[in-house]
């Protein structure tokens, strides 16, 4: 017992040597030991105390004098293009626009999957079953059985391993880029990519090496200066690119992609937002195009809103990087989960491509035949000056505009070559607009956000319709002829 009184009586003394030594130490722990003591015993939070207060009649008469702000403008300064054409009815190749039938070059949904009877009997049936709404991101009580179907859906129809659902086609591709390329990455992107693209790029911490849009010399350079990279075999490279570039309609050479492939060791983020349902034999996109099996991209997304018909979008890969998605892209973990029946008519979509009752080659063929109308009425050549006038001069079409997309796109882009002052040039396409709907015809201006790294001209775009006959397209294409010449010749 005397050993242990000694040894406390050694411990306690040199405590307090040590405090006698260190005083300034002494006061810091006296200090906070006061501090806790008192948020301890201290409320977190104290009623305001008011000596006026409101009687019940002061506060109805506040109440009913209060008037809210409204949310949007009442009155609209200058033309607002976004009320004047007002869709009444469902969206397909005929399209009630301001109570008059038009034919609809105008929407994503190529397909008319959209207004199908199975896919409108799935839709229903999914929101009798389930609710119009999900109540929370996936990770978060959002997740319902139609979004997991449809994942299993969409897995199985593209020969992958796993499927991951997102509630918004943009977050899609502008999240999943940041979730992988980390702050010692090289992302490579083509310069015609879109613009959610390029806020993906933007977004992540990699280092973003740009080449020009479809230029394979420009894209060997990118992937040559990068070959003490490779040798390290530390950092990651990944290359983004689009089936069928939204910007333009023309396809990425995948082909020509995948050979140089094998000799850098990047990593492919593959879109497919405009090529799904279009290209291939059964619609599985660019990759089918070119006989590519699937395996050999990386990350696929693409768009449930175009050739599905419904909204949000879907990503196909291995399940390890399916899982990563789940747990780090911000568009999956933070967003309310997309409506379940728009998942249940998104695999009624996938089932229709599947069985074959859906058939994008004959998409393909009527989206040929505009193009070869688009092309032939741009090299058409028209007669200026007086006839009295020995000298005549030609002017065309092709002079002025171009037709940037591949000859199977349903998207396409009919631009200017040049423009000088963008908002003129924009003025006379929307006037072009107002005159074919005046016939009937559905077209549209490109629309560019003035945030793009790389914006391209102004120009029309069309978007071909499967439930549309040949006589119908000849029809449109006279109409947007005849509308052109009147405006730019």
């Amino acid at each position: 017992p005397a050993f242990f009184c000694n040894v406390g009586m050694s411990t306690e003394s040199s405590y307090f040597a040590h405090l006698l030594e260190h005083p300034v130490h002494f006061i810091t722990e006296v200090v906070l030991v006061v501090f806790v003591i008192y948020l301890w015993t201290t409320k977190s939070f104290k009623q305001p105390v008011t000596e006026d207060k409101l009687s019940t009649e002061e506060e109805d008469q506040l109440i009913g004098e209060w008037v809210p702000e409204p949310l949007a403008p009442t009155e609209i300064t200058g033309e607002d293009r976004t009320t004047k054409y007002m869709v009444e009815g469902p969206v397909s190749a005929h399209t009630l626009v301001n109570s008059k039938d038009c034919l609809n070059f105008v929407s994503n949904g190529v397909l008319g999957l959209q207004c199908h009877p199975k896919v409108k009997e799935a839709a229903i049936a999914g929101a009798r079953e389930y609710g119009i709404g999900s109540c929370g991101p996936r990770g978060f009580y959002g997740s319902l059985q139609p979004h997991l179907d449809f994942e299993v859906d969409i897995a199985k129809f593209m020969g992958a391993e796993s499927g991951v659902l997102y509630p918004s086609e943009f977050q899609t591709i502008s999240t999943i880029i940041p979730a992988f390329a980390k702050s010692s990455d090289y992302v490579i992107v083509d310069r015609g990519c879109s613009f959610g693209i390029q806020s993906g790029a933007s977004l992540c911490r990699g280092k973003v090496i740009w080449y020009d849009h479809n230029d394979m010399q420009s894209l060997t350079r990118g992937l040559e200066s990068l070959t003490h990279i490779f040798k390290q075999k530390v950092h990651r490279v990944f290359l983004v690119v689009e089936g069928i570039y939204a910007n333009s309609g023309d396809i990425a050479p995948l082909d020509k992609i995948m050979k140089l492939k094998e000799r850098y060791p990047f990593r492919i983020i593959l879109d497919e937002s405009y090529s799904f349902g279009v290209l291939g034999d059964t619609g599985k996109g660019i990759t089918e195009h070119f006989g590519i099996p699937t395996s050999e991209i990386e990350i696929l997304c693409a768009s449930n809103g175009n050739a599905l018909g419904s909204v949000g979008a879907f990503a196909i890969g291995l399940e390890e990087i399916c899982t990563h998605q789940r747990l780090n892209c911000t568009g999956y973990v933070f967003s309310c989960a997309s409506p379940p029946f728009t998942s249940a008519a998104a695999s009624a979509g996938i089932k229709l491509l599947s069985s074959g009752e859906i058939k994008p080659s004959e998409l393909r063929k009527k989206a040929k035949r505009v193009h070869e109308k688009i092309n032939a009425f741009l090299s058409t050549s028209l007669w200026s000056g007086d006839k009295k006038e020995k000298e005549k001069t030609t002017k065309s079409l092709g002079s002025i505009f171009e037709n940037a997309s591949f000859v199977e796109s349903p998207y396409i882009h009919l631009r200017l070559k040049a423009c000088e002052d963008r908002a003129e040039a924009e003025d006379k396409l929307n006037e072009v607009v107002d005159l074919c709907f005046e016939k009937g015809v559905l077209v549209t201006s490109a629309s560019y956000s003035t945030r793009e790294m790389y914006r391209p001209t102004p120009g029309l775009r069309l978007a071909v319709p499967l439930n549309i006959t040949e006589k119908e397209i000849d029809e449109a294409m006279d109409v947007l002829k005849k509308s052109l010449e009147q405006v730019f010749l």
